[in-house]
């Protein structure tokens, strides 16, 4: 009856484990089968684990496995003699040559390089290799080891990023979409127009946060309970916001009102820029610096204002605003960049603040 012996079984489980320990490296073990072993057991394949890119590195595995502690094994260290004619394959190799010594049943594995060890005429005289327990565990820690010596003046390699829970604090201002929106008939197709009839009126509240679809003028307000009810020549009535939401048209309807609802909820203390696409904080009358607190508590500049050169007294921020501060909130920052209509309206609508510097 056939037999495997144990020291073939040790021999085997030790290759089994360099296997495992390989692929999770992030690189590709080719193990070399038969019968014949001139002193390798089988090779690395070197594999960038961010990109999977392989290069055609290879590195020549000899495997040494026991069930038994190595000669002086001690909780430091061990040290493995080898024979000469194995000494001289290895030092042949054009590839690197590692050996692995392992103990497969508690699955620790050690390694050594050994080109850079018997280059000392003293240690391949011995024929003596000592291990480090400490610095030469054979595990994930040395890939990139394993990666310079394969590679020593080629390309930087990238590290697999490790995952990490993180808690993101944000700078954005959280807008709550109301859950009705409220129509009525208009004969009025310019929003100008809608402006000037509600100023011919007298109305004391003149209302942006509006737009005109078809003959129809959508507003977050009914518009008889406001100076809209100038404009309209018909019953109101209130359409459900999560339908126009669910519509790619009406999404773009549901930003711009959103849009001017916050330029509306600012327009006390800020403007709306209409070449940049911001609303910022007005020049203060006196044209002297103003801070405003922030969430943070501490006081943040919104208003510098520039002077030109030619005139000193005069300033250059009638035409042309310049902010100063940092991306916050709106009230911390005075800055906020209106949403886009590209964006998806939800419960809570959130949009981003950025801040110029002067």
């Amino acid at each position: 009856m056939k037999k495997i012996g144990k020291s073939s079984h040790i021999g085997d489980s030790g290759v089994a484990l360099i296997h495992q320990l390989i692929n999770s490296m992030g690189f590709v073990w080719h193990e070399r089968t038969g019968t014949l072993d001139a002193g390798v057991d089988g090779e690395i394949e070197l594999r960038d684990p961010s990109t999977g890119e392989v290069a055609n590195r290879l590195i020549l595995v000899q495997s040494k496995a026991s069930d038994r502690p190595f000669p002086g094994e001690s909780e430091r260290g061990f040290h493995y003699l080898c024979k000469q004619g194995d000494v001289d394959y290895w030092m042949s190799a054009n590839d690197p040559v590692l050996l692995v010594c392992s103990h497969p049943q508690s699955g620790e594995a050690w390694w050594m390089h050994i080109q850079s060890w018997f280059a000392d005429p003293g240690h391949r005289a011995s024929g003596r290799i000592d291990f480090d327990k400490r610095t030469q565990r054979f595990d994930q820690d040395a890939a990139y080891r394993l990666l310079n010596l394969a590679d020593p003046h080629g390309r930087a390699h990238v590290p697999v990023a490790e995952h990490h829970e993180e808690v993101l604090t944000t700078n954005l201002l959280r807008l709550t979409v109301p859950d009705l929106i409220y129509g009525a008939p208009t004969s009025y197709t310019n929003p100008r127009d809608v402006v000037v009839r509600q100023r011919e009126s007298e109305d004391p509240n003149v209302r942006h946060d509006f737009i005109l679809r078809g003959k129809r003028i959508y507003s977050w307000l009914p518009p008889e309970a406001t100076a809209l009810r100038h404009v309209v020549n018909g019953p109101t009535d209130a359409v459900d916001t999560e339908e126009w939401s669910s519509d790619p048209v009406r999404q773009r309807w549901l930003v711009q009102l959103l849009n001017y609802a916050l330029q509306r909820d600012v327009d006390s203390d800020c403007a709306w820029h209409h070449g940049r696409k911001i609303v910022y904080f007005r020049a203060t009358p006196d044209l002297k610096p103003r801070h405003v607190r922030g969430a943070s508590g501490r006081q943040r500049l919104v208003f510098h204002p520039k002077f030109k050169k030619r005139h000193p007294t005069k300033s250059a921020t009638a035409s042309t605003p310049h902010w100063s501060g940092s991306s916050s909130s709106l009230t911390a920052t005075g800055i906020a960049r209106l949403l886009q209509p590209s964006i998806t309206p939800a419960t809570a609508i959130e949009t981003p603040c950025i801040c110029p510097s002067t």
